[in-house]
Formats: structure tokens, C-alpha cells, sequence
């Protein structure tokens, strides 16, 4: 429990006391209350949102803010139809919930202030680890799920390469275990999560190499730069897919867009890693890359461990849901290592998607070309 956060809630709702006695008092008009409360109604959001209502205490004034909010709100709609009707905690009630519970605020709270822990231990670290991957959620009416496309930054950061790829091993072996939570020997439940990728960035967001999962292994980098013709057909690819976005835009087939668009960023990672072996010598000795091969050659090398049980990922692979066998790492040929990681029921209804369908775009230069002429950070 942060007291600090105490102090600022009790202050708050002694505010909105005075607010509603000035105004019982006819000292203030309707105008100025509401203008008042907003401002403190504001001030609650805020620390709400930055996870101060972390204890029982703290709840209760939140609730007695909320209270007093929706009483002085009540008496101004009386007056002004059109009264601005303020947030309460009453807002982040689940459906049929008057309010929120209070074990659940309190862990919410209490995950936020731990994010924003290890966002302070983030900025001073050397790079940041990326995962983009389908979570499985709860839809509006309660019953039904859907796949909504997330990424997030997973670990506390790191100082180099052989960290960066821990941090990847780490969260692989937690979503494993998670999951065995989240599945009911058919189909996966709310709180499921199938990642498809993780990329490494430098300080100042330029992506240095990614890795795919595949459907039965720890995710995996590419052990050597593409061949120039491997190369130059990703690159022809992605210049196709690119023609064809704006196409199923006006058509609007939003799922397809969502798929081009998926399969355009895994390309330019793809090229983005290639391009990363081909200069990471040019960094001899440095602390942050370290023996870059040698920790690729060992992630590689991790034992297979299914993210899902075995009957998930047959029926997964009935169904076409996922494709891609794990790679040889001694294969003959490169382009096997480049196949694409299908998400999980990559066919949910685009509405039903955590990315909006008027945000599916053309393309601009992509990640790949920004990263090209990407500089180091010291």
C-alpha cells in the first residue's frame, strides 16, 4: 500500500465535499460545479489509472469518491440536461457488477505499479525484447471468444544478446505453463496466448533480428544471412503483397488485409535478421553482441516444448491453423527456415480483432528500410 496514493484520494474526495456543500449553498452555479468536479473527477481518473487503488483502504475511498461523483452529478443533471456525465469506478464494473471488485482493482493496481517498475529498469538497459502473437478473449455477450492480435515487451530488459534471448526462453517456458490453464482439451480459453514472433530492439526502437515460433518448438533465429536469391524473392514478395493490400482495402476484406499486413512485418523481419548477420562482425568485441553465433547456435539448440498439449496441435494442424514442421538446423536449404508462422484461427471475424479495420494501411517503407540505415546507440 502507497500511502502517497492514500493522501491524494482522501484529498480528492474532501474536494468534491466542498464542490457539492458550494454548491447546495447556491455560492456556485451549475456551470462552475461542473467545471470543479471535472477537474477532480480528472485527478481520480489519473491516479486510478497509475494503480493507486492498491489496498483495501484505498478502495474504499475510491468508492466513496465514486459516490460522491455520481451524487453531485445526479443533482447538476437536474439542472443541465445536458450535464456531462462523469467516470466513476462504476465504469470498470464487469457486466452485471454495480462495481468492481476489490480483489480484482487491487491486482490490477498492483500489476501496473510493477509495469511501471520495470519500465524504469528498462530505459537504462542496452536492448528490449518484443512478442507479437493472438491472445484468446472473452467477447462482448460474455460467452463467445476471439483472437485479438497483441504485442507487448516481455522481461526487464537486457545487456546483451545471450540476455535478450534468456528473456525469450523465460517467457516461452511461462506461456507453456500458463496455457496448460487456459485449454480444455479441445479448443483454447480465454487467456490463451499463441505467440508468432519476438524481435530484439536497440534503445532507440531500431529492430536488430527477430525469431518465429514454430508449432512444436522453442522459437528460433535464423542461423545464417539468406542467400542473395532468397533474398531478393522476399523482397519481390513483399512488393507483391504490397499491390495487394490497397486491392482488398476498397474490397474491404478486412481479414485479408490483416493477413498481407502479418505477412508483410514478417518479412521485413526477416530481411531485418538476415541483414543483422551480415554486420554483426563489424562490431568485434562488443559487449552488447558478444559471440552472436555462438548464442544463436544455443538457443536453437533448446528442446522442443509444445505450447500447447498434443491434441490442441493436431487439431490445430487439421484445421490448417497453423503450418510450418520445426527446421533442420542443418538444413540444405535456407528458405525452409523462412516458411510462415500461421496464427492461431487466423480466420476469426476481423471485427473481432484487437487492430481496427480503417487502421489496416498500405505499407510505407517498412521496418526493413528504416532499419537499414539504422545507427548504433552508445
Amino acid at each position: 500500500m502507497n500511502i502517497n496514493n492514500s493522501i491524494e484520494l482522501a484529498r480528492i474526495e474532501g474536494e468534491i465535499d466542498v464542490i457539492r456543500v458550494l454548491y447546495d449553498a447556491s455560492l456556485i452555479n451549475a456551470v462552475e460545479c461542473e467545471s470543479r468536479l471535472g477537474t477532480s473527477v480528472g485527478q481520480f481518473g489519473a491516479l486510478f489509472r497509475a494503480g493507486a487503488v492498491d489496498s483495501k483502504f484505498n478502495y474504499g475511498l475510491a468508492l466513496s469518491i465514486s459516490n460522491a461523483v455520481e451524487d453531485l452529478n445526479a443533482k447538476l443533471c437536474e439542472n443541465r440536461p445536458d450535464a456531462e456525465i462523469f467516470w466513476t469506478m462504476r465504469n470498470e464494473g464487469k457486466p452485471g457488477e454495480d462495481y468492481p471488485v476489490v480483489e480484482d482493482i487491487i491486482a490490477k493496481s498492483l500489476k501496473i505499479q510493477d509495469d511501471a517498475r520495470i519500465n524504469e529498469i528498462r530505459k537504462d538497459k542496452e536492448l528490449r525484447v518484443m512478442v507479437e502473437g493472438w491472445h484468446t478473449c472473452v467477447d462482448d455477450d460474455g460467452y463467445s471468444t476471439y483472437n485479438a492480435e497483441i504485442e507487448f515487451e516481455i522481461g526487464e530488459g537486457a545487456n546483451t544478446i545471450q540476455e535478450a534471448l534468456a528473456l525469450v526462453e523465460k517467457f516461452h517456458k511461462e506461456t507453456v505453463e500458463t496455457n496448460q490453464n487456459h485449454y480444455d482439451g479441445h479448443d483454447p480459453l480465454p487467456g490463451y496466448y499463441s505467440p508468432r514472433l519476438f524481435t530484439v530492439y536497440n534503445p532507440i526502437g531500431d529492430p536488430l533480428f527477430a525469431g518465429f515460433w514454430q508449432y512444436d518448438k522453442q522459437a528460433y533465429v535464423v542461423p545464417e544471412p539468406l542467400t542473395d536469391a532468397a533474398y531478393h524473392e522476399l523482397h519481390d514478395k513483399k512488393a507483391r503483397l504490397n499491390k495487394e493490400l490497397p486491392e482488398n482495402q476498397r474490397a474491404d476484406n478486412y481479414d485479408t488485409c490483416r493477413q498481407i499486413r502479418d505477412e508483410i512485418v514478417q518479412i521485413e523481419l526477416k530481411l531485418v535478421t538476415s541483414d543483422f548477420w551480415t554486420t554483426v562482425n563489424d562490431f568485434p568485441g562488443d559487449a552488447v553482441i558478444g559471440d552472436f553465433t555462438e548464442s544463436v547456435k544455443k538457443f536453437n539448440a533448446q528442446s522442443a516444448t509444445p505450447l500447447a498439449p498434443d491434441r490442441l496441435t493436431e487439431l490445430q494442424l487439421s484445421s490448417g491453423h497453423l503450418s510450418g514442421i520445426s527446421p533442420s538446423l542443418h538444413s540444405a536449404n535456407i528458405k525452409e527456415l523462412f516458411q510462415p508462422i500461421t496464427a492461431l484461427n487466423e480466420d476469426t471475424p476481423a471485427s473481432g480483432t484487437s487492430i481496427m479495420e480503417e487502421e489496416v494501411m498500405e505499407a510505407d517503407s517498412g521496418i526493413h528500410e528504416r532499419a537499414h540505415n539504422r545507427a548504433r546507440y552508445n
